[in-house]
């Protein structure tokens, strides 16, 4: 069943608090997006330092830049199709050994309004994150016209970044993902409290 969860806010949100987290853990971030269109990293880089971690991306819209740009292996995507879970990965382990990061997004779904399946509707993407750890993909569906989803989508793939970041050795214990359950005025206090001097990423 598709949801509709969130939307510019929430993605907004998202973009903001993984780019704290990311500049307090020391770590940085790339990403490969197909149905996204590259809404990720506009948020991102809305946000000034956000170059302090964020190291770059590429927009795969079409199979042939999948394999050309992030390395996504011809003979999967024959297989496969531009849409699956394989795929994702594959883009999100191509992006990380190119770009060197720590952690790196690849995303891949339908936005509609046409071109889904039966297996595969209208709404559907996978979004994979590799990371030090290894790799995870989830596949979710989301509700609403193409715009609302690539929000859905970008807020989605953003609180993996800071779900992995809270399981990643080494990082501060504001990012700790238990903090997420907190009520809002209790999240902020421990993460002002945790993370002292690095609320905002820096200014560029």
């Amino acid at each position: 069943m598709a949801v509709h969860r969130g939307g510019l806010s929430d993605a907004r949100r998202q973009a903001r608090d993984a780019l704290r987290e990311l500049a307090a853990a020391g770590r940085s971030l790339a990403i490969a997006e197909s149905c996204t269109g590259g809404i990720i990293q506009a948020l991102l880089v809305e946000n000034p330092g956000a170059s302090r971690v964020f190291r770059g991306g590429v927009v795969a819209y079409a199979n042939a830049l999948k394999a050309a740009l992030v390395g996504v292996p011809e003979d999967l995507l024959a297989a496969r199709g531009g849409v699956d879970r394989d795929i994702a990965t594959a883009m999100a382990t191509g992006m990380r050994e190119r770009s060197g990061v720590d952690f790196a997004l690849g995303i891949t779904g339908i936005a509609g309004p046409t071109g889904g399946t039966a297996d595969k509707p209208v709404g559907t993407v996978f979004i994979a994150l590799a990371h030090p750890g290894g790799t995870t993909v989830v596949r979710r569906r989301f509700a609403g016209g193409r715009l609302v989803y690539r929000h859905q989508v970008a807020a989605e793939a953003l609180r993996m970044v800071r779900g992995a970041l809270s399981q990643t050795p080494g990082t501060p214990p504001h990012c700790n993902a238990a903090a997420g359950n907190l009520p809002g005025s209790a999240r902020r206090a421990q993460r002002a409290t945790s993370c002292r001097g690095e609320r905002d990423p820096p200014r560029s």
